[in-house]
């Protein structure tokens, strides 16, 4: 059997994970993503749709919220 850690990528047919971050530096920083939310997220908006998440109150409860901007 072989190592995992040896496999090369041209192996697979699909790939094992993906690796995005946001080309704006700022947003990146202010993520905990990389920024991937805000990316996709804007493209939702500007097609009129509506994003659905989950936000932690200070408390620690998880509160889930609908954004449309």
């Amino acid at each position: 059997m072989s190592n995992p850690s040896e496999h090369r990528v041209g192996q697979f047919e699909k790939p094992l994970t993906y690796a995005v971050k946001h080309k704006d530096e700022s947003v990146r920083m202010a993520s905990r993503s990389g920024g991937i939310i805000t990316a996709l997220s804007d493209k939702v908006f500007c097609g009129g749709g509506v994003v659905y998440g989950c936000i932690m109150k200070d408390n620690y409860m998880a509160v889930h919220t609908r954004a449309e901007n």
